[in-house]
């Protein structure tokens, strides 16, 4: 691993106060079908905010434009971003430095849906 890698990103974590969903994935249907109406309902039921997971590369963009902040009706959104255990193969320096870029970004508060998964092997173990 770079020593590039290993420089841990400096900042303030999000100061939230409320009931968080810890883990969601809004763009996955039923949610993404009706998405406003799950904002809505999530801030009805005193949810103050969302931690949305981005999985694979792929969803990285449509993760991060889901991104928000909080607001008068609606929850915030924050990302989690990572590589499926089932996408592993997908991964590579490229992916990599593309999560370290990412990451640095304040609505993105964690790197997650990461590791290893041997039951379907979907991906090869090396």
């Amino acid at each position: 691993m770079s020593q590039d890698r290993k420089r841990r990103v400096e900042r303030d974590p999000p100061r939230l106060l409320g009931i968080i969903d810890s883990h969601c994935h809004l763009d996955y249907p039923p949610a993404s079908e009706a998405l406003d109406e799950v904002l809505a309902q999530a801030h009805a039921a005193g949810i103050a905010a969302l931690v949305h997971v981005g999985c694979d590369p792929e969803r990285f963009d449509p993760a991060l434009a889901l991104a928000r902040p909080a607001s008068e009706d609606r929850p915030a959104i924050h990302l989690v971003l990572g590589v499926h255990p089932h996408a592993a193969k997908e991964l590579d320096d490229t992916v990599m430095a593309r999560l370290e870029r990412e990451y640095a970004r304040p609505e993105v508060v964690a790197i997650g849906e990461t590791g290893l998964d041997y039951y379907y092997d979907y991906s090869p173990r090396d």
